[in-house]
């Protein structure tokens, strides 16, 4: 049995019993240029990560390349290129063809466009998705709140529109929620939130049209430890339920329009965890 957990914790081996490359990390490196279509020959790559380099260009597709692409990696679990200088739209092939895709790190690009609706459904296997700091745009598809398997959703720094959907309750494993820094987003946070109660961390700060008051349901967010909404445009009292909030650590408020009495969700039990940051 401890041999068993030994192996269980060693890192990932690059090949499997026969030899077949399977898992491949480049990241943090110094590699420049485009992803290189030889790369997709290694159709029986599980995991691929280059984050934390300078390459620039697009995703190869089918259309694009010979090699067939992005679309070859059809056993991929885990696509990381964040971190590095790539642009164009997200391939419509990474959301039809690579459905066993359960992690998704894009982030700290300049990928533009949409999050297509008729597609993103099909990764049902999903559990993390980062798309934080590019320039994407639209709505954020309701299609994209039926993976309930996420347990990490990071969509910041981007230029999405229209309103937090009220089938964010679908998610209830996510342990992670960043939609800040989105200034075109409207609307009110949806009461649906206080369905997530796996969440750990909470991030809608910057969301400048963001206006109403504050769900009393996030008081049911008990294993929230992070809750940032500063600087949005949420008006009312902080609820009397946010004295349930006990294993917080960091709540930022300010840049808002809140009144009231902050001692009531101030004043946690003796055994909580202190609150180190609040503004």
């Amino acid at each position: 049995q401890q041999q068993q957990q030994q192996q269980q914790q060693s890192p990932l081996q690059p090949c499997n019993d026969q030899g077949i490359l399977q898992n491949l990390f480049l990241a943090r490196n110094n590699l420049r240029g485009r992803l290189p279509s030889e790369l997709f020959h290694l159709t029986s790559l599980t995991r691929l990560s280059v984050q934390g380099n300078h390459l620039s260009g697009q995703i190869p597709t089918t259309a694009a390349t010979t090699m067939g692409g992005i679309t070859n990696l059809q056993q991929l679990r885990s696509l990381d290129v964040s971190n590095n200088d790539m642009t164009g739209t997200i391939p419509t092939e990474l959301w039809i063809r690579l459905t066993n895709l359960e992690k998704i790190g894009l982030a700290k690009n300049r990928f533009y466009g949409t999050i297509p609706p008729e597609f993103i459904g099909n990764l049902r296997n999903l559990t993390k998705l980062s798309l934080s700091t590019n320039e994407l745009s639209g709505t954020l598809p309701s299609a994209l709140f039926s993976l309930v398997g996420l347990k990490q959703l990071d969509v910041a720094r981007n230029s999405f529109q229209g309103t937090l959907p009220t089938q964010i309750g679908r998610l209830t494993k996510l342990r992670s929620l960043d939609v800040s820094s989105n200034d075109m987003m409207i609307g009110t946070l949806p009461t649906e939130i206080g369905s997530l109660v796996q969440l750990a961390r909470l991030d809608a700060s910057g969301l400048l049209h963001l206006n109403g008051t504050l769900p009393s349901e996030l008081g049911m967010l008990t294993r929230l430890q992070s809750l940032i909404l500063s600087y949005c445009t949420l008006t009312g009292t902080v609820p009397s339920e946010f004295q349930h909030l006990t294993s917080l650590t960091r709540l930022s408020l300010q840049g808002n329009q809140l009144t009231g009495n902050a001692s009531s969700f101030l004043c946690h039990p003796i055994d909580s965890p202190p609150l180190d940051e609040f503004s």
